[in-house]
Formats: structure tokens, C-alpha cells, sequence
């Protein structure tokens, strides 16, 4: 891949992270129980504009998994995610979860919830105890079935139609599909697959300042389909298949960056992290700011930025005493600058 493109990719993936805590940090019950209806009204577009970022996250994680799919030993894929999602899903899950208990001991000076070792096993595995790690493990659901995708991907008439039975299965509100399955993600994952594999050299070109009626173009209908969203769950997809697409093509400023700082490239760390530093966050900022009108409407920016601040203080802290554990609660990721 082209620095230029590298460097666009890790940028838009840490604006994805700043979205994904927006959607978990920018929350009425924060806030004055009497709000009026307009800024509940503002606060709720806001977060389905950040919604973007899951159906992102999936169709770049396909993307980058695909692209090359041919080159691809199976098993050594399989290996390579051991290291890069399995073991972080365990420390982050490990740690939240301690975390928790330590919470509780703090407040109600016992521990309530159950911590026999059949618990324990079960709030670091299958049933985290970190809500956001869901998306870890549909994503290796998905890696798993590899070797099928890929077989899609080539073919292409059996991704087409296997990702649009999938959209066809998940816009059936009597299914009721759960939103953490890899059924509930398939299309979007699908897409990135298929342009990473067919696509790649056209998705990787560096823009050359030409054709900048896009940009607008792109604004437009990435608000426009947003506002969709409003309007029901089987309208949803029209909203996050493009969504990926058209955040690509606003992201094309970052390819004339000629070097990026540490702390763009924290994508996973803050996706992992945010959970734990929000509810310090959102007091800090109450303290600051309060809890009326304007101060949640201002929320909406101020507060994920906020919490992102203080996860990247940590990572400063501990990169700087013990760098071996931020590598390893990142899975070992080779820094791109």
C-alpha cells in the first residue's frame, strides 16, 4: 500500500474511533431530565451521522483482508488474529472486568456480581464484560469463514447474491436478526471484501485535486442517507453500505499529510479503552460544564473529544514506562507514520 493511502487509512480510522465513542458517551441520561425536544432532536442525528463507523470498521477490515486474499495462507491468517484480536480481547476483557468489581468494592464496599471461576471464564470469553468487544468477535467470525468468502469474492455472482440475501434477511423486521451477528453485517463486510480483491488499484488512487464536486457531493449524500435512518430499521443499509464509500472520499486531504503523529494511529486502543474512561469523562465534563442545554448539545463534540484526551493520556503514561504492554494490548500493531 502507498504511504499516501496508508496514512488516509490511518487517519479515517481514527476519526471512526472518535465516532464510535461519540455513540457511547453523548447520552440524554447525562444530562437535565427537561431537555428541550430540538437539542434531543440535534443529539440523536449526531449519533446516527457517528453510526457510520461500524459499518466502516467492517467494510475497511474486509478491505484490507481481501485485498491480497490470493496471497493468503489460511491457517497463517488464523495464527496472525490470534495475536491481533484474540489476545487483546482477552487483556481488554480482563481488565474491564476487574475494573468492575474494583468500581463496585469502591462504592458499595463489596462485591455484588458473582466471581466464581465459571463467571470469570465467561466474562473474559464469550460474554464479555466490555460491551464494545462484540464487534471483535463477529469479526472473527467472518475471518474464519475466509476460505468461503474468498471463493465468493472470485466467482462474483455468489457475493452478490449471498450479500444480498443477507440484506434481504436482515431488512425483514419478523427475523429480528441481532445486531451483533455476522448475518447482521455480512453485506457491508461483503462489499469491502469485493472491492478490496476487484477494486483495490481504483480504491487506492491518490487524488489529484481534480474533480473536487465530489467532496460536497459526498457530504451531501452521506447526510442525506443518514437522515433515513430515521426513518425505519429496514432503511438502515441505505445508509451504512455507502456510508464507507463516502467517507473514503472525504478523507482524501489526509493523503497530503506527510507524517502523523503517534496518536492518530490509536484506532483500536481507543475502540478498546473508551468504556473505561467515559464515566470519568462525563463527570469531568458535568463538572465543567454542567448538565443544561447548551452543555449537551456541546456534548455531542466536546465530550467524545474529552474522553478520547484522557485514553490518549494513559497510552502517553504507558508507553512511556512500560511500552511491551500497550503493544500487547493492541496486538502487537506495527506503528504507520
Amino acid at each position: 500500500m502507498k504511504p499516501e493511502i496508508s496514512r488516509k487509512l490511518c487517519c479515517l480510522q481514527f476519526v471512526c474511533a472518535l465516532m464510535i465513542i461519540t455513540l457511547h458517551t453523548a447520552l440524554p441520561g447525562s444530562f437535565d431530565r427537561n431537555l428541550p425536544q430540538w437539542a434531543l432532536t440535534v443529539n440523536l442525528y449526531w449519533r446516527y451521522l457517528a453510526d457510520a463507523a461500524i459499518s466502516t470498521f467492517f467494510f475497511l477490515s474486509a478491505y484490507l483482508c481481501y485485498r491480497r486474499a490470493d496471497e493468503r495462507n489460511y491457517w497463517k491468517l488464523l495464527l496472525g488474529k490470534l495475536r491481533t484480536l484474540i489476545l487483546p480481547y482477552l487483556l481488554w476483557s480482563a481488565l474491564f472486568y476487574a475494573h468492575s468489581l474494583f468500581r463496585e468494592y469502591l462504592v458499595w464496599g463489596t462485591i455484588m456480581q458473582p466471581t466464581d471461576a465459571r463467571t470469570v471464564f465467561r466474562r473474559i470469553t464469550y460474554d464479555s464484560a466490555l460491551p464494545v468487544l462484540w464487534y471483535i468477535r463477529t469479526l472473527l467470525g467472518l475471518i474464519v469463514l475466509f476460505p468461503v468468502i474468498r471463493w465468493c469474492v472470485q466467482k462474483k455472482w455468489p457475493a452478490r447474491v449471498g450479500g444480498g440475501i443477507c440484506l434481504i434477511l436482515v431488512c425483514i423486521p419478523q427475523l429480528a436478526i441481532h445486531y451483533s451477528t455476522m448475518v447482521y453485517w455480512a453485506p457491508v463486510y461483503v462489499l469491502g471484501a469485493y472491492i478490496g480483491y476487484w477494486h483495490k488499484d481504483r480504491f487506492e488512487s491518490i487524488p489529484d485535486g481534480t474533480n473536487r464536486w465530489k467532496y460536497p457531493l459526498a457530504a451531501a449524500l452521506l447526510v442525506g442517507t443518514c437522515l433515513l435512518r430515521h426513518s425505519g430499521h429496514q432503511l438502515h443499509y441505505l445508509f451504512w453500505i455507502p456510508a464507507p464509500l463516502l467517507l473514503w472520499v472525504l478523507a482524501d486531504g489526509c493523503c497530503r499529510l506527510r507524517k502523523l503523529p503517534w496518536w492518530v494511529d490509536t484506532s483500536f486502543y481507543l475502540y478498546c479503552c473508551h468504556l473505561l474512561m467515559e464515566p470519568y469523562a462525563v463527570k469531568l465534563y458535568q463538572k465543567v460544564l454542567g448538565t443544561g442545554t447548551a452543555s449537551f448539545v456541546m456534548a455531542g463534540l466536546g465530550l467524545p473529544l474529552l474522553c478520547a484526551a484522557l485514553c490518549l493520556i494513559g497510552a502517553w503514561i504507558v508507553r512511556l514506562i512500560c511500552p511491551w504492554v500497550y503493544a500487547v494490548f493492541t496486538g502487537l500493531r506495527p506503528e504507520r507514520r
